[in-house]
């Protein structure tokens, strides 16, 4: 038998996300993640605080998963598509521990990594503190809200869209055109919707501050 890892922060934080990853953030509790370990439930007291500390090493974790490559985005539309991008594969990757991110208050030094640039390009747009940090929420619940969604809808199977089918022929044509050419006729494309959704956002924003856009754009030329 291999020699047991040491215990250490790291690894409790790990093996918490790995629980959570598997079974779902119910299923963490410190006797399971003890468990886990291989050791007893109060030994965990001796690295960790308790379960808020656990909880904030697991979000740490995936905020560090978060890779942007933005080499050759030179313009601000294109630097936060691929932040977006990048933040909800980091996201989808650890789909499970999803709903405490979207629960849990940045306070984690990998999320502050993630807000200082963030923060710095809306900065560098020309928007003020304020603003900056009312845009970054709004990406944030953005792409935190739209993988929560496209986690939560497992594939339909065959026999719920034929339900959907039936459904859909049943509806009056007359009363609800567009529900019925609709409803039910494929499964959800939810990396074509996040993109839509991202050109929606950025042109909101473009359309909402004009002018610090446009001196931006005066600017970079």
């Amino acid at each position: 038998m291999p020699p047991r890892v040491p215990i250490s922060r790291s690894l409790v934080f790990g093996r918490a996300r790995e629980l959570v990853n598997e079974q779902g953030s119910d299923a963490l509790t410190m006797r399971a993640l003890a468990s886990m370990l291989e050791i007893e439930a109060p030994s965990l007291y001796k690295h960790v605080k308790g379960k808020d500390e656990i909880l904030d090493g697991i979000c740490d974790l995936v905020y560090n998963d978060i890779e942007v490559d933005l080499t050759g985005s030179e313009s601000w539309e294109d630097r936060l598509r691929e932040y977006c991008r990048g933040y909800r594969k980091a996201l989808l990757l650890n789909s499970r521990c999803v709903p405490i991110l979207a629960i849990r208050p940045v306070a984690t030094e990998s999320a502050m990594g993630v807000v200082e640039v963030t923060l710095q390009e809306f900065s560098d747009i020309g928007f003020d503190a304020d603003t900056a940090w009312g845009l970054l929420n709004v990406v944030a619940a953005f792409v935190i809200g739209h993988v929560l969604a496209e986690v939560g809808d497992n594939p339909i199977s065959e026999d719920a869209l034929g339900h959907l089918n039936e459904f859909r022929e049943e509806l009056n044509p007359t009363t609800y055109p567009l529900a019925a050419a609709t409803i039910g006729a494929r499964q959800p494309a939810r990396t074509v919707e996040f993109e839509l959704a991202l050109d929606l956002m950025i042109c909101g924003i473009t359309t909402m501050f004009p002018t610090v856009v446009e001196r931006r754009t005066a600017l970079s030329t």
